[in-house]
């Protein structure tokens, strides 16, 4: 499912899960909108702990300030909070920043709901401030280096042995 349209030029929306941290999602008017959405979905249920976001190469007022991740098990028709970010910010391109999940659950499903985008600069200088952009997204089970992908595509597994990446492109991806 889609609220956003995803950006030209090779920057969509699976390119925040195919663990490049040179590659990058961006979503046109994601941050203007205040209810742009980023939908990762597992075959199975996933007790979710931790996840990271990486900020993209520039831009610094196209990513995430604010937002709240929620679980499903029924395609979003009832939806549990599990976690509040307020007031983030990335203060340079490609920074990776960790987040524990409050109150984990079991889900197949994970949205991430951005409500504010940051109004800082990087020293880049650009001011666009309308789209959102992430490199890299990834969620992470308790105990694991990053949670494995049940992929249809031949990956096999979402872990290089770090933390930070994550390679699947068999789940759907919403905006």
């Amino acid at each position: 499912s889609t609220n956003r349209a995803e950006g030209g030029n090779g920057e969509k929306l699976s390119e925040m899960f195919d663990g490049n941290q040179n590659t990058k999602g961006l979503l046109a008017n994601g941050c203007a909108a205040g209810d742009t959405y980023i939908q990762y979905t597992y075959n199975e249920p996933k007790i979710i702990t931790q996840y990271t976001l990486r900020s993209a190469n520039d831009c610094g007022r196209r990513h995430p300030a604010d937002w709240t991740l929620v679980g499903s098990n029924d395609g979003f028709e009832t939806s549990t909070l599990l976690d509040t970010v307020t007031d983030n910010e990335f203060t340079a391109a490609y920074q990776l920043k960790t987040f524990d999940v409050d109150a984990p659950g079991s889900y197949t499903s994970y949205r991430i709901y951005v409500t504010r985008c940051q109004t800082t600069l990087f020293s880049d200088g650009y001011t666009f401030n309308e789209d959102l952009q992430l490199s890299e997204l990834a969620f992470f089970e308790a105990n694991q280096a990053s949670v494995d992908c049940e992929d249809s595509n031949g990956y096999g597994s979402a872990v290089n042995g770090s933390i930070s990446t994550k390679a699947c492109d068999n789940n759907s991806y919403g905006v």
